[in-house]
């Protein structure tokens, strides 16, 4: 399988795009023809966005070549009647161009014995033809991800291959957004090549990051679809398919809420809490006394839930911050579940308040949150230890994290959903809910 990864980046890095995707076609046709239960089935149905991931790479050092490919070629082909073939890497509408060319050359050598194109029309004729191939290659790109991203996915009841298939194709994509970042700056590139002409429109990467966007998305919601039919632990011979799926799951929830994508949030939160609950549960009943210290267990639970209350509370201050209703379909999720999971949940985030515990992930989440509170303009000003504190002219959530310009919250978005939301939902009082640990901070801040 490297060989062939291998074969399609080469492919695509030298222009033979058609061939590149005939190699990508085979892999993908003959390992999706293989059955469930059959022991490659995981690790070859998993690598058909793998090998198409490949294709990306090589496009985008392609791309990023071609200027200086026209400048070589020009300067170095001796352009007359001895020479058989320009030797030019990139499409086939690029090679068959370039020979297109020399033909002309070699009339113009044979009727008028001498040459008229000049050299700058050459690299002006190359140059658009380059243009032209990544115009039809991003016009081709939408296709591509349904067919070989989308469309691996497997049968609902396939869960553990579905999982692999998903962080496998959610590598193609983001080589997807490195490749269409690239292209415009390649075609700018270009574009001077073909001076002083109008520059060609290139209507084609006109919404193609929203597209990109969009399979992301379908690829998650496969992913979501199948963490829920998934033990939470694994054979001991086996990858953990369950805990990875539900890593990813949480990094790409945090950059749905940060980035507006609600279709996301929609479609995944739920299952990944659904997953969560039920990890919570497997756990509890799996490890259990004499052979597990309880305290143990029930501690080993805390981070998944810990950071699943914190992506609900970034949703609460999000949807403050830019407006949105990213928040509803995180509250009917919680809602759904009965008042001894939620009071559970508060009890194991008095637990990390207690121990001062917080995954490198929360913290990130945090920073992200910060930056962006302050740039809306709702950072708290610095003040002196004895001068008054100054106003701050924020809505009431944002006002309760009372974030400063050195970006440091003052409670975090975790308490504040649990106080919202989660309080109500356990049908405890205002006040034991006010002595428990994790909301203490919240019923010190919130406005009377």
């Amino acid at each position: 399988m490297d060989a062939l990864r291998i074969t399609v980046q080469a492919l695509a890095k030298t222009g033979h795009t058609d061939d590149a995707l005939a190699v990508a076609g085979i892999v993908r046709d003959r390992c999706g023809s293989i059955q469930p239960g059959k022991t490659a089935a995981v690790p070859v149905v998993s690598e058909i966005p793998t090998v198409f991931a490949s294709l990306f790479l090589g496009w985008i050092e392609a791309a990023s070549s071609w200027p200086d490919e026209v400048r070589s070629v020009v300067a170095s082909t001796e352009w007359g009647t001895d020479t058989e073939a320009v030797r030019i890497r990139g499409p086939r509408r690029v090679r068959d161009a370039a020979q297109r060319l020399l033909r002309e050359i070699q009339s113009e050598l044979a009727v008028d014995g001498k040459r008229a194109t000049p050299d700058w029309y050459l690299r002006h004729a190359l140059a658009t033809e380059y243009v032209i191939a990544l115009r039809e290659f991003a016009r081709l790109l939408p296709n591509l991800l349904d067919e070989y991203l989308v469309g691996a996915f497997r049968p609902p009841g396939e869960p553990m291959l579905n999982v692999a298939i998903g962080g496998q194709a959610l590598q193609a994509l983001a080589r997807s957004e490195l490749l269409v970042a690239a292209i415009p700056g390649a075609i700018c590139a270009l574009e001077a090549l073909r001076s002083p002409n109008e520059p060609m429109p290139t209507a084609e990467l006109d919404g193609i990051g929203n597209r990109i966007r969009e399979s992301r998305s379908q690829v998650l919601k496969h992913m979501a679809d199948a963490i829920i039919a998934l033990q939470p632990e694994a054979e001991p011979s086996a990858p953990d398919f369950f805990g990875g799926a539900w890593f990813t799951l949480v990094h790409h929830m945090e950059r749905a809420l940060r980035e507006r994508e609600d279709a996301v949030v929609r479609d995944v939160f739920p299952k990944l809490l659904l997953a969560t609950y039920n990890f919570q549960g497997h756990m509890l009943a799996t490890y259990q006394p004499p052979s597990y210290l309880a305290a143990g267990t029930w501690a080993a639970t805390v981070d998944k839930m810990v950071e699943v209350i914190e992506l609900s509370g970034l949703a609460l201050i999000y949807d403050e911050l830019h407006g949105g209703m990213l928040a509803e379909p995180i509250r009917e999720a919680w809602t759904s579940l009965n008042a001894g999971f939620v009071k559970y949940a508060l009890d194991q985030l008095d637990y990390q308040t207690l121990t001062l515990s917080r995954s490198m992930r929360i913290s990130q989440w945090r920073i992200s949150l910060s930056k962006a509170i302050v740039a809306a303009g709702y950072a708290r000003p610095q003040y002196g230890s004895f001068d008054p504190s100054p106003h701050q002219d924020a809505p009431r959530l944002i006002g309760m994290l009372n974030v400063d310009e050195a970006h440091d919250l003052g409670i975090a978005p975790g308490a504040v959903f649990a106080g919202e939301v989660l309080g109500p939902l356990s049908e405890e009082g205002d006040e034991n809910l006010a002595e428990r640990p994790g909301l203490r901070r919240y019923y010190e801040v919130r406005p009377k």
